[in-house]
């Protein structure tokens, strides 16, 4: 099962994936917790390659590098789901689609 929390900014999305991830655990499910690609250590590792490659924060560039780091988010959530695991998403393509 795929759950995904949509919304704007400090509308209570973190708050309730954790929540629902809580109450998972206290059922014994199996669940798996993602963040948006633009919230995650990933964000920091495509930052750190920008500036060490000297590449301009150009917006097609970002929008590029982000696409790849939902690529690889979407490949950990078919094997999660592929594994029965409930994954709760933090923001997911909606929010991507809105922040091009």
């Amino acid at each position: 099962m795929f759950i995904c929390f949509e919304g704007i900014a400090g509308s209570g999305k973190t708050t309730q994936t954790k929540l629902l991830a809580d109450y998972l655990k206290g059922v014994k499910k199996k669940e798996v917790f993602i963040s948006a690609a633009y919230e995650s250590d990933r964000r920091k590792t495509v930052s750190d390659f920008m500036n060490i490659s000297g590449i301009k924060p150009d917006q097609n560039a970002v929008m590029f590098l982000f696409q790849a780091l939902h690529t690889a988010q979407y490949h950990e959530v078919n094997q999660a789901l592929a594994d029965g695991k409930v994954v709760i998403a933090d923001r997911w393509r909606h929010s991507s689609r809105s922040f091009r």
